[in-house]
């Protein structure tokens, strides 16, 4: 599958811009640490498109740790993720 990561960062929470997910193909989205490992309990999925969709945390997003970010896409998807926000 596709993915890409970004670098560290710190915010308060996260929305992407994104088009073409689907609740058969969404995107899974994963909080990793400082070394890319990923950081338990905050994976999410996105199935709607939109501007600024916010991404629901399992868990209370960890606002005050640098962290990165895990965008993978399904196999064969034609998801498109435009931008990034990072929320205070």
């Amino acid at each position: 599958d596709a993915h890409f990561i970004t670098s560290t960062f710190t915010a308060g929470n996260v929305s992407l811009n994104v088009n073409g997910v689907t609740v058969v193909s969404p995107l899974t989205v994963q909080l990793l640490d400082q070394l890319d490992q990923p950081i338990a309990g905050y994976t999410a999925t996105i199935t709607q498109n939109g501007l600024h969709q916010q991404i629901q945390w399992p868990k209370p997003f960890p606002a005050d740790r640098s962290v990165a970010l895990r965008v993978n896409f399904p196999l064969n998807s034609s998801a498109k993720v435009y931008a990034l926000y990072l929320n205070d």
